[in-house]
C-alpha cells in the first residue's frame, strides 16, 4: 500500500516537473487546472486491439464451481505447497559455490543441486496450471484462477514468486490481468478475501511491475482494455489497484519514447478513459463491505487511481474527470474540514493527491 502511494506520488511529482503548455478554467469552485502531455511506449506483447471507434461494452463472465471442481482445486493447492516446501528445504542445503580450488566432486555436487532446483521449478510451474488453455465463456474458472480464489492459493503467491524466473512471473501477471473479471475478489468481493489478496498477491505483482519494462506494462494495460470488463473491475478495490499500478508505472517509464510510441499510448489511454468515464460517479459506491465507520475501505485506492488517470489525461479529459467526481471531492473535503484532527487531515490528503495531479489543491476550494 505504501509503495503504491509512493509510486502515484512520484508520478504526480514527475508530471509537475514537465513544462505546462496551457491552462483551462472550468465552471464551479475547482479553480484552474494545469496540464502535462501524456506519453507512453509501445507493447511487445502480441495484442489484437479494437479500433478506438469500435469499442463495445463488455459482457461479464460468469463462473460456477461444483463440489468436484472444488476438490480438484484444493488438491492442486496442496500439490503447489508440497513442491514449494521441498524447494525451500532444498534451498537450505545449498552447497558452497565452486572455486578454482574446489575438488571435482564438490563441483559435481553443486551442479546436481542446481539441476534439482530447475526440475523443482518446472514441477511447481506445472502444478500452478498457469499454462492451461483459457476456455472462453467457460462456466468454471481457469485452473490457476481457481487456485487463486482459495485463501491458501492467495497466500502462496508472494512466497513462490522468488522461486520463479522473470518469464514465469510476467506470465502469471498476464493471466491474472486477462482473467481479472473472473477473480473472486472482483466478481463477488468479500472484505477479508480482498484484504488477503491485497496483502498476499498484490505485493508480488507490484514488485514485478515496479521494475518492468514499458512495453510489458503497456501490453498488460492493453489486455485490460481489450479483454476485461473494465466498468466492472473499476468498482472494486483490487481492480482499481491493478489499474493504478499499471498507469502510474507507465507515467514514470515513458521518458524518451518516440512519437509513434506516444501515439500508441494515447490510443490505449483514451480507450481506457472512455470505458471508465461513465463509472466516475459510482467509483465510491462499490459493492465491497463498509467499515464500522461507514467509510469504504478502498477510498484511498480510488483517489490514487484518479490521480494516476489525471496525470496522463489531456486538458479535455481532465475537465471530464473533475466533473465526474466533483460532488465526491466537495463532500470529502467538507467532511475532512468538519472532522478535523488526524482523521480530517487524512481525508484531505487523500483528495489532495488527486487534486495535485491535475494542478489544484484543496486550499483553492471554498
Amino acid at each position: 500500500m505504501q509503495r503504491m502511494e509512493q509510486q502515484v506520488a512520484r508520478a504526480v511529482e514527475s508530471a509537475k516537473l514537465k513544462p505546462k503548455n496551457r491552462q483551462l478554467i472550468i465552471e464551479g469552485s475547482l479553480g484552474k487546472i494545469s496540464f502535462s502531455n501524456a506519453k507512453t511506449p509501445k507493447p511487445l506483447l502480441n495484442l489484437k486491439r479494437q479500433e478506438s471507434g469500435d469499442i463495445k461494452p463488455h459482457t461479464p463472465r460468469k463462473a460456477g464451481v461444483t463440489i468436484a471442481d472444488r476438490k480438484v482445486t484444493l488438491r492442486n493447492v496442496e500439490t503447489v505447497y508440497s513442491i514449494l516446501m521441498r524447494m525451500e528445504d532444498h534451498e537450505r542445503h545449498l552447497p558452497p559455490p565452486p572455486t578454482e580450488e574446489s575438488a571435482p566432486e564438490e563441483i559435481q555436487q553443486h551442479m546436481e543441486w542446481r539441476q534439482q532446483v530447475l526440475r523443482a521449478n518446472q514441477q511447481l510451474w506445472r502444478a500452478l496450471k498457469v499454462m492451461e488453455p483459457i476456455v472462453p465463456n467457460s462456466p468454471t474458472p481457469h485452473p490457476f484462477i481457481a487456485i487463486l480464489s482459495t485463501p491458501k492459493g492467495k497466500k502462496v503467491i508472494l512466497r513462490l514468486f522468488r522461486h520463479l524466473d522473470d518469464q514465469q512471473r510476467v506470465t502469471i501477471l498476464t493471466m491474472i490481468v486477462v482473467q481479472l473479471d473472473t477473480l473472486d475478489v472482483i466478481r463477488a468481493p468479500v472484505a477479508h478475501e480482498v484484504d488477503l489478496f491485497s496483502n498476499a498477491v498484490m505485493p508480488a505483482l507490484f514488485g514485478y511491475v515496479a521494475d518492468a519494462p514499458l512495453n510489458i506494462v503497456i501490453g498488460l494495460l492493453g489486455l485490460v482494455v481489450d479483454r476485461v470488463n473494465v466498468q466492472m473491475i473499476v468498482r472494486t478495490r483490487v481492480g482499481v489497484g491493478i489499474l493504478t499500478m499499471l498507469i502510474s508505472r507507465a507515467e514514470l517509464s515513458k521518458q524518451g519514447v518516440s512519437e509513434a510510441e506516444r501515439h500508441q499510448w494515447n490510443i490505449l489511454f483514451n480507450q481506457l478513459f472512455d470505458l471508465v468515464e461513465p463509472m466516475l460517479p459510482h467509483l465510491f459506491t462499490g459493492g465491497e463491505s463498509k467499515t464500522t465507520e461507514g467509510k469504504s475501505p478502498h477510498d484511498v485506492h480510488i483517489w490514487q487511481f484518479l490521480a494516476a488517470v489525471g496525470v496522463g489525461s489531456t486538458p479535455e479529459q481532465q475537465q471530464r474527470l473533475v466533473l465526474g467526481v466533483k460532488d465526491k471531492v466537495m463532500e470529502t473535503v467538507g467532511l475532512g474540514r468538519r472532522s478535523g484532527g488526524e482523521e480530517g487531515e487524512k481525508r484531505l490528503a487523500e483528495v489532495n493527491l488527486f487534486m495535485r495531479a491535475i494542478g489544484l489543491d484543496v486550499g483553492l476550494l471554498g
